[in-house]
């Protein structure tokens, strides 16, 4: 087709693809509808173009970090860097469920990142062990940390909330039957929750059902995205820990 027969054609008859790439004046977007056909039912046209152009990091290879990794790819961000320092142990196979015997030793970044990638070609997945400095965590949109102390974790967020512009930070830590989440979206990030009590309030019960061992890391991955997307609804920020940006 030529391009002029192409500036002719009505908007409602272009591929699916090509329109897309059109909606908003925005351009530089190739969005799969039939892939992606959950998404924009739930997200909407806008939401998923801008997720199509994020950049995360997931900071922390463990049980909990390797889910939230894998709600992100699917969901169709542009990329998604699965990063961690520590070696496999054999503990970590009763929680990190892309993992084997034969991993035992390996980085854990590095022996998921694999099977992470299959999850969807069209995200492209790497794994990192490099030292979380400024100049690395420059170059993403949201940071997701989930086996950082809360001095490191501090440390990661000071530099993700005085970036120029502002890197979306998320802590996340569980300890057997409990979790807390922590999110900085940036100076502009306004805060709903009342009082810090009852913080299921935030969520749909029949979707993060805290009895199911994923859950966490389903809020987690939905604070992540939230993060890059204006339009998807984030109703408090909040930490069972001491990690508390003042006002």
């Amino acid at each position: 087709m030529s391009k002029r027969a192409a500036e002719d054609m009505p908007a409602t008859d272009l591929p699916k693809k090509a329109k897309m790439a059109t909606d908003n004046g925005q351009a530089n977007v190739d969005l799969d509808e039939n892939l992606h056909s959950r998404q924009l039912a739930v997200y909407g046209r806008e939401a998923m173009r801008r997720m199509a152009g994020a950049n995360v990091l997931v900071a922390g290879a463990n049980g909990t970090g390797v889910e939230i990794a894998k709600n992100v790819i699917l969901a169709g961000v542009r990329a998604l860097t699965i990063h961690d320092t520590k070696n496999v142990e054999t503990r970590d196979l009763s929680a990190q469920f892309y993992l084997t015997e034969e991993d035992v030793g390996q980085n854990r970044a590095e022996a998921c990142r694999d099977k992470l990638q299959e999850l969807n070609n069209a995200v492209a997945v790497s794994a990192s062990s490099a030292e979380l400095s400024a100049e690395y965590l420059g170059q993403f949109q949201v940071v997701v940390a989930t086996d950082a102390s809360l001095e490191e974790a501090k440390r990661i967020d000071e530099i993700c909330h005085s970036h120029q512009p502002s890197i979306a930070f998320v802590r996340v830590e569980t300890r057997a039957v409990f979790a807390s989440v922590f999110c900085d979206f940036g100076p502009s990030f306004t805060v709903y929750d009342v009082d810090g009590e009852l913080l299921y309030a935030c969520m749909r019960p029949k979707t993060y059902s805290m009895r199911r061992s994923s859950s966490i890391s389903l809020v987690t991955a939905h604070c992540a995205l939230s993060a890059v997307n204006a339009q998807l609804p984030v109703e408090s920020s909040s930490s069972s820990s001491s990690m508390t940006r003042g006002a």
